[in-house]
């Protein structure tokens, strides 16, 4: 009985893995956003101001992330590099949806210009959401 309890407790921690690349470069842009946010809102104003400010920086900085995405493309930089391989791994979970759904506009792909308009009007839109209710 007592082995059972160890080999279970075993088990569940080699379960527990670290954050694979692709989860850590998320974390660290959510980390950058949330300290952009601080500093500029401040710690000491109202958890909904706090968190708007995260919301917009955290847009802004993946609204950036998918232009620069966009541009190099053009360019057809080398895609093993660590920088776009860390860039495609921001910007690919967030277009392939939508790629998925808008068809190429004869052979020019609209889909980063979606995304950072939504990317664009999403703060406000939010902000405005929360300040009706709040």
């Amino acid at each position: 009985m007592v082995r059972d309890r160890l080999s279970d407790n075993k088990k569940q921690r080699s379960r527990l893995q670290w954050p694979n690349r692709k989860q850590w470069t998320w974390i660290i842009l959510v980390l950058l956003s949330l300290i952009l946010a601080g500093v500029s809102v401040g710690f000491h104003s109202g958890w909904t101001d706090f968190i708007l400010g995260w919301v917009a920086y955290f847009c802004r900085i993946l609204a950036l992330l998918v232009f620069a995405s966009a541009l190099l493309s053009w360019f057809r930089p080398d895609s093993s590099s660590w920088p776009m391989v860390t860039l495609y791994d921001l910007t690919d979970p967030i277009l392939t949806p939508l790629r998925r759904i808008i068809p190429a506009f004869g052979g020019l792909d609209l889909t980063p210009l979606l995304v950072i308009l939504i990317l664009y009007f999403a703060p406000s839109v939010i902000s405005s959401l929360v300040h009706l209710f709040v």
